[in-house]
């Protein structure tokens, strides 16, 4: 199995100085990332059948939340592009 994580940070316009937050920022950016490891899964099955393609969409600091997973899986090997 290979699992494709993505780590949106929030941050936020300002609008006369003040931080404006759209919640739906998050949400458009979510269903973006699960349509694509949703292509990838068709496009690299059809011709090998290989093992699956797993997502996870996480929110924070993309330096804490890669370094929480790599400490909460020890046996995975992570490959950052």
């Amino acid at each position: 199995m290979l699992k494709v994580i993505h780590v949106y940070h929030p941050a936020p316009p300002t609008v006369n100085g003040i931080p404006y937050i759209d919640p739906q920022i998050e949400e458009i950016r979510r269903e973006e990332f699960e349509a694509y490891v949703q292509r990838l899964n068709t496009e690299l099955k059809e011709p090998n059948d290989i093992a699956s393609i797993q997502g996870e969409f996480l929110v924070g600091l993309a330096k804490t939340e890669i370094l929480n997973y790599a400490e909460s899986t020890p046996n995975a090997i992570l490959v950052m592009g």
